[in-house]
């Protein structure tokens, strides 16, 4: 009897490790007639979803992308489960409401985020987000690349300079590029989130190209890496994929491979660092990678670096957004 004391540990297995739904639970017990009424009553509604906005609006303007990931397991008795918001997203088709003179009407709402980029547009940022935590830092970057395009265009022609933000984030010219990306997923060649993206803003510089003997090519070449110099907006861009190595590599082992860069921003140029992802295991794990650099690379007792940790915190310099 799941009632009883000795049969706690079976109600626990039955219930919160299968992960089972209401419809599940009357689908077992077929003896329990309950009203309709009263299961309207007590069973909650349906909590509303939160995505990061992965998307600029000024490159994508009247849209808001979001980057998700379609949830799907098994439980520990191999019961195949769906996730009711990702798996119902990831079913419509824009091409067949279309067709049918149809439209899906998803309701959504916004919120602010803790994210801000600093008002200094020469304060270094690292921005670290794991699988789908990326996606604010995606949002972020494509803004500030809109922003340096758009100097660039007018820098061409002649044009006086444009609004403030936009002016002086591309008017410090490479400066303003000092943004570095920490990314983890398991396998880069089905998990690597936005690839195409990250390599046009990391600009020619980051790019393995062959040379070319041709004289009309080579000079195509020249105006190709131009333009790609035009895009970048990132001056570094590191991935850690866990399943690909023997030993597993996450973002925390980049951060450490990357100390100098680290100690740079946060120790020396009072940078910035975000960080987004699930909430479990990862966030602590950064955060004591990035108290170790910070102790090591400037000489600081266990201490004074739990303590710089913190006015970091205090000054919004270290922000985190995390979820379960």
């Amino acid at each position: 009897e799941f009632v009883s004391a000795e049969g706690q540990l079976d109600l626990y297995v039955y219930n919160q490790r299968e992960k089972r739904t209401y419809l599940e639970v009357l689908q077992d017990f077929k003896s329990a007639e309950l009203p309709l009424s009263y299961l309207i009553s007590h069973i909650p509604r349906i909590k509303a979803r939160q995505f990061s906005i992965a998307s600029s609006c000024l490159k994508y303007p009247n849209q808001a992308h979001i980057c998700m990931a379609v949830v799907s397991y098994k439980t520990p008795f191999k019961r195949q489960k769906e996730g009711i918001c990702s798996s119902w997203l990831a079913s419509l088709d824009p091409k067949e409401g279309k067709e049918e003179g149809t439209k899906f009407l998803v309701p959504v709402s916004f919120s602010k985020g803790s994210f801000r980029m600093p008002a200094d547009l020469t304060k270094p940022v690292i921005m670290v987000g794991p699988g789908t935590g990326i996606a604010p830092f995606m949002s972020m970057c494509q803004q500030r690349q809109q922003h340096l395009l758009l100097h660039s265009k007018t820098r061409r022609n002649g044009v006086g300079s444009c609004d403030k933000e936009k002016g002086d984030a591309a008017g410090r010219g490479s400066s303003s590029n000092n943004i570095y990306v920490f990314f983890g997923n398991r396998y880069r060649k089905k998990d690597f989130l936005y690839e195409k993206e990250w390599n046009q803003m990391c600009g020619a510089h980051n790019r393995d190209d062959d040379g070319d003997d041709d004289g009309n090519k080579s000079q195509k070449k020249e105006v190709e890496v131009e333009e790609e110099e035009e895009q970048r907006t990132i001056s570094g861009f590191y991935a850690a994929f866990s399943r690909d190595t023997e030993k597993k590599v996450y973002v925390q082992h980049k951060l450490a491979e990357q100390k100098e860069i680290i100690w740079e921003v946060l120790g020396k140029r009072q940078g910035h660092f975000m960080l987004a992802g699930n909430a479990q295991k990862m966030p602590n794990d950064v955060r004591n990678q990035v108290r170790e650099i910070v102790r090591v690379m400037g000489k600081m007792t266990e201490k004074e670096a739990k303590l710089f940790m913190l006015r970091l915190d205090s000054k919004r310099r270290y922000v985190q957004e995390t979820w379960a």
